[in-house]
């Protein structure tokens, strides 16, 4: 299964840049996900990810956007 999510990074409604926050936040908390700007043929900033689940348990995707959910609060300054 896999997702695609738009993390909604700032308050303001701007985009946000999920390679940062992928490259950085996400993996220091153990969670993987493709930022989206790997997606758009020109490159850019996109708030978007992709998300894949082949061999992860339910506990293990629960633990995952957990993570994830924390590393978006943080972006926004909500953490």
């Amino acid at each position: 299964m896999q997702l695609f999510l738009d993390l909604h990074l700032t308050k303001d409604g701007t985009p946000g840049d999920s390679s940062s926050l992928i490259s950085t936040t996400a993996v220091q908390k153990g969670v993987l996900a493709v930022p989206g700007v790997g997606f758009l043929p020109n490159g850019g900033v996109s708030s978007f990810v992709r998300v894949s689940f082949s061999l992860a348990t339910e506990q293990d995707a629960e633990l995952a956007f957990e993570r994830l959910r924390e590393c978006v609060l943080e972006a926004r300054g909500e953490a």
